[in-house]
């Protein structure tokens, strides 16, 4: 997500109980509103930063130019643990990026602080993305201190630490104090919101990924089987029902078959008993292809008469004859029945200057 498509809401921690925390909303790249106390615009925020007081992080830069990232990280700890008051117990190390020269920032800070802050934003019904120290928003010196307020704490930083201005600056710094000024902090907390320079929120700390409920995991599991298994069940009691159905239509045919052949005992004998009293019938010119043959090559036999229309009807075929005279029509008929067949016909109706005859014809 890109620096000037994030919707931020930037929340600096006071220093003090009795100070008041501030609140900056950023959006496409800029500071579009602020305000103090609680009553922060968090509607429609990507990410929620915290900004934690130097007050209560001790912030160091360790110079381990030769070692990997994981052996610097490792190192680093140790050493701001060996440089801290208080047991490695009861306090929370976090490390930075390191730069181009194998330098990077560790942050130290009381534990149960850390995770009061936590808290306190979950009661607020947020939990924040990242959590960075004040000190962190200032510019690295070469040499000398610079400082700036980060809300409403000044806050001041040398080549080696972090730490509160108030008091500290003109003792640590040889020279003058340089001033960083508002714009140019305001200008570290946009870049922040995209690119921490160090989060707080590592190891026991990182912000974690919404977990699923084990037991709401088995119970999904549990009803997907139990959807399965019903499903499969329905299944089998269909193809169980099928079975059975054609079961009984085997029977019947076997029943059907019996009646014309005897020694049927299978579905198989059924059909190929069926087929051969079919077949059987089929012949002598009964069915319905032979005495339409016949009927077509009659007609086709004499000029200028047209078969109009033929149907089956049970034991015989209906034909429709349409001819110029009457002896022509007569000329089919004839070499219908030399065919072979039996003729019945109906009285010829006349039309258009055409007569039309239908006919019936059987099989002997």
């Amino acid at each position: 997500m890109g620096l000037r498509r994030v919707i931020a809401l930037v929340i600096i921690l006071p220093a003090t109980l009795d100070s008041p925390t501030i609140w900056l909303r950023v959006a496409e790249g800029r500071i579009v509103a602020r305000g103090k106390g609680l009553n922060w615009e968090r509607d429609g925020a990507d990410r929620i930063v915290l900004i934690a007081p130097a007050a209560a992080t001790a912030l160091h830069r360790a110079q381990l130019p030769g070692l990997t990232r994981k052996q610097a990280e490792t190192a680093a700890r140790l050493l701001a643990l060996e440089n801290s008051i208080g047991t490695p117990e009861r306090l929370h190390v976090a490390v930075g990026p390191r730069d181009g020269n194998g330098n990077l920032d560790v942050a130290v800070i009381d534990a149960a602080g850390l995770a009061d802050w936590i808290a306190w934003a979950q009661a607020e019904n947020f939990d924040p993305d990242a959590i960075i120290p004040a000190a962190l928003l200032l510019p690295l010196p070469e040499q000398g201190v610079v400082q700036g307020c980060v809300g409403e704490e000044l806050v001041a930083r040398d080549a080696a630490s972090g730490f509160p201005a108030e008091g500290l600056a003109e003792l640590i710094a040889a020279g003058p104090v340089q001033q960083v000024d508002t714009a140019a902090i305001d200008a570290a907390l946009i870049a922040a919101v995209g690119d921490p320079p160090l989060d707080l929120r590592q190891g026991m700390f990182a912000k974690r990924r919404p977990r699923v409920d084990p037991r709401i995991l088995w119970r999904c599991v549990a009803l997907v089987g139990a959807i399965a298994l019903a499903a499969l069940i329905v299944t089998l009691f269909k193809i169980a029902r099928l079975d059975g159905n054609s079961a009984a239509l085997d029977a019947a045919s076997v029943a059907q078959a019996q009646r014309l052949s005897p020694q049927v005992a299978t579905p198989a004998e059924a059909e190929a008993a069926i087929n051969a009293r079919l077949t059987a019938q089929m012949r002598g010119g009964r069915g319905f292809a032979a005495p339409a043959a016949a009927i077509v090559s009659a007609v086709q036999s004499v000029p200028d008469v047209t078969l109009i229309r033929l149907d089956q009807a049970p034991g015989e075929l209906r034909a429709t004859l349409s001819g110029a005279r009457t002896d022509d029509l007569d000329r089919v008929l004839i070499a219908i029945q030399q065919a072979g067949y039996l003729l019945g016909r109906e009285t010829p109706s006349q039309a258009a200057g055409r007569i039309s005859v239908q006919i019936a014809v059987r099989a002997p």
